[in-house]
């Protein structure tokens, strides 16, 4: 910008800077819980901060509630007049959930046996909050789970739309189909929504299992899915890298792929963490990373509510979740 000034007959010409725009916000955050460790509270902190920062519209789709500091910053906006929403498991009536419904906090519960298990929150109708992490001191404090939090409206449209089928009672199969594919491509970054069990979610993650040129990688709670584990197994015997930490509570049980992938040559091992080993979280090619709510099993697909995120193409997402495997793997045994 030029500015012309006239001074006692003698011109002088300032340049005035105009300041450059700010950059743009990151698409993605991903952060990992740190069980056992001095720095756990900062899951906690990054929660409870993300959430006093709503201006307008918070929803809420958990399947367990009970941080403390949840429930005061849900009370502060509601009080604010902040439109605060929650679905959650029936399973699951926390005292917080109990304090916020006098309030008039509108709180739905699916009333099945199978589970509303999403974890994912929706800020502003702008911003997302997902991946493994229940909101409880557990969920922080002792057991491994990542979340991402997303800045893309189209992003928040998608969890906006599911939000609203489950607050309108529609869980499990009943819940409609959204259009697919559901990719977003915000700044270059391309990203994949699907919510079971009304989106073919199983298939999609077994075309991109089949996909796999170089190796896979594997970090699961539960993993029960037998043609997932059948998968794997080929993938090994044709000379694919396959390797995984399962959480050693179900790994013995017979219906678990543990064993299967041992047999079948892959690098698998139990989880050595005192808590839960509770990511669902698979790495293809060190590039595209499938995380959310979804155990890669029979009721994940077929009757839970859950909601998965893939990032595809993603080598810088996928290295920061390369590098949460090798300190679990490091602990596994």
């Amino acid at each position: 910008m030029l500015i012309t000034l006239f001074l006692c007959g003698v011109m002088f010409v300032v340049i005035q800077k105009t300041p450059p725009p700010p950059p743009p916000q990151a698409v993605y955050e991903i952060s990992f819980t740190t069980p056992g460790q001095p720095d756990a509270q900062g899951m906690e902190q990054q929660l409870c901060d993300w959430i006093s920062r709503t201006q307008k519209h918070l929803d809420i789709a958990a399947f367990d509630i009970d941080l403390p500091c949840v429930g005061e910053q849900l009370m502060r906006l509601h009080q604010k007049g902040v439109a605060v929403r929650v679905v959650t498991d029936s399973d699951h009536v926390t005292e917080l959930i109990k304090k916020l419904q006098p309030l008039g906090v509108p709180v739905h519960f699916d009333e099945r046996s199978a589970f509303m298990h999403n974890k994912f929150l929706v800020q502003d109708q702008k911003q997302v909050w997902t991946g493994s992490l229940n909101l409880t001191h557990n969920g922080v404090y002792r057991n491994n789970n990542n979340v991402v939090r997303m800045v893309n409206e189209d992003v928040a449209r998608l969890f906006t739309a599911e939000f609203e089928e489950l607050f309108a009672g529609k869980f499990g199969p009943t819940s409609p189909r959204q259009d697919l594919p559901a990719f977003i491509a915000p700044q270059g970054h391309k990203i994949e929504v699907l919510f079971s069990p009304e989106d073919p979610v199983q298939e999609r993650i077994l075309d991109l299992l089949r996909g796999a040129q170089t190796h896979i990688v594997v970090m699961a709670f539960s993993f029960t899915d037998d043609a997932m584990g059948k998968v794997l197994a080929e993938k090994t015997a044709a000379g694919i890298s396959v390797q995984g930490v399962f959480e050693r509570s179900g790994a013995g049980s017979k219906y678990s792929e543990y064993r299967r992938l041992q047999q079948a040559g892959a690098d698998v091992k139990k989880d050595g963490n005192k808590g839960i080993m509770h990511h669902k979280v698979i790495i293809i090619d060190d590039k595209t990373v499938i995380t959310g709510s979804y155990n890669f099993s029979k009721n994940a697909n077929k009757s839970n509510d859950e909601n998965v995120v893939i990032l595809h193409d993603n080598p810088d997402a996928a290295r920061l979740y390369l590098q949460e495997f090798k300190q679990v793997y490091a602990l596994g045994k």
